[in-house]
């Protein structure tokens, strides 16, 4: 999956919960005072408080809307067949297992399946789920945790996510992650606004 669709996914996905439409936010952008990529983007993030990807996605795309249906782009069963296709299958067992506990945590998570990644959120992303061949790596946003011998910190961030677990076999998903499944979880949520 390119950036460009990743940011056209992140688009949809929030047009989707917000239930706002492309059409809006289109009209917003036309207004912004900013005329260059960087002065849009803080724009929506300070004035209209939206995520960094779907700001970055609205200002990239404006004057050159999205296909936002693309048919390319599985989700759901299909993209579940897809990430773990081949010679991912063997892993299928740890992710079902690691994913019951995800949806255990409360009815305010949602998890998004898509072919490359798999994601995990509340009011923000708190998981994702990545795979090579070998093993599912699980990303969670846990600042300020510290590293342990399973739990290590990703050193260059591209997403929210702080620090990743390798999961191989189902029993992989023990007390030990689940306490930092919770934290992760808890971190879900979006701080207050300044001056609250």
């Amino acid at each position: 999956m390119t950036a460009k669709e990743d940011l056209e996914l992140a688009l949809a996905d929030f047009l989707n919960e917000s239930g706002t439409d492309l059409d809006h936010w289109v009209r917003v952008v036309g207004r912004t005072a900013g005329t260059n990529h960087q002065d849009i983007l803080q724009e929506l993030r300070v004035d209209h408080g939206l995520p960094f990807n779907v700001a970055t996605a609205l200002s990239r795309f404006h004057g050159n809307r999205p296909v936002l249906a693309s048919p390319s782009i599985p989700t759901g069963e299909h993209a579940l067949h897809v990430f773990f296709g081949g010679r991912r299958a063997h892993l299928l067992p740890a992710y079902k297992r690691l994913m019951h506990r995800v949806r255990g945590l409360g009815n305010d998570v949602t998890v998004r399946e898509r072919p490359t990644f798999i994601t995990a959120r509340r009011q923000r992303p708190f998981l994702m789920v990545r795979a090579n061949n070998k093993a599912l790596r699980m990303e969670m946003r846990l600042p300020g945790a510290n590293p342990r011998r399973r739990l290590e910190p990703i050193e260059v961030a591209h997403t929210s996510m702080t620090h990743f677990v390798v999961l191989r076999l189902p029993d992989d998903v023990d007390t030990e992650l689940r306490a930092w499944l919770l934290s992760a979880y808890q971190n879900g949520i979006s701080p207050p606004p300044k001056g609250a």
